[in-house]
């Protein structure tokens, strides 16, 4: 049974032959049903070997292919790494460039102003604020930018662990995303102290 706000659709187990995962993961992770009848279902969900369990569990005769075998493997590691809270993009690229922000802003502040409040002195509020507001952006942006470069390390290790390790897959994913939350969350700071210490 798949339930929408609007309406609910009820399929039978038996009728469901195949399993495809979706090739490319976009705009999620999802499976098309192929029914009996030759129709497609697609439905987006983050595990989808949790879904063909429950349908072999059930009674449905489906199989997945070699390749969605894989994919399903994959977006099992994935899915079982997330952590909804840290990985959050409003916590990662709104409150988290925050850290790094407040300490550079200020810094110019005093560079440029003479003090914390040098430009709101000089120019007002509403200066201060954009400017405040335009360094809070350029972190976001710069966060946003080093995060897909350690999500393109994280996915590539993660493939090269399913070659050579397909067994310890989900273990190997978490700790990997541990150590680019790791990265991400206190590297950027201590770079950053670093930067100000040193100079």
């Amino acid at each position: 049974m798949l339930r929408q706000r609007a309406q609910r659709i009820e399929i039978p187990v038996a009728s469901i032959q195949l399993v495809h995962v979706w090739r490319l993961p976009l705009p999620g992770v999802g499976v098309d049903l192929q029914l009996a009848s030759g129709r497609r279902w697609g439905i987006r969900l983050a595990d989808p070997l949790l879904l063909a369990d429950a349908l072999a569990t059930a009674g449905s005769p489906l199989r997945l292919d070699q390749h969605s075998r894989r994919i399903a493997d994959y977006a099992t590691a994935r899915a079982a790494a997330a952590r909804r809270w840290l990985d959050h993009p409003l916590v990662k690229f709104a409150l988290f460039p925050l850290i790094p922000a407040l300490p550079a802003f200020r810094l110019h502040q005093y560079i440029a102003f003479g003090g914390t409040f040098g430009e709101y002195y000089t120019y007002g509020l509403k200066a201060w604020l954009i400017g405040l507001l335009i360094w809070w952006a350029a972190w976001s942006i710069g966060l946003m930018l080093f995060a897909a470069a350690l999500r393109i390390v994280g996915e590539g290790c993660t493939l090269l662990a399913q070659q050579w390790r397909p067994t310890q897959l989900v273990d190997i994913r978490r700790r990997l995303e541990w150590l680019l939350r790791l990265v991400f969350y206190f590297g950027v700071p201590a770079w950053l102290l670093l930067r100000i210490v040193a100079g």
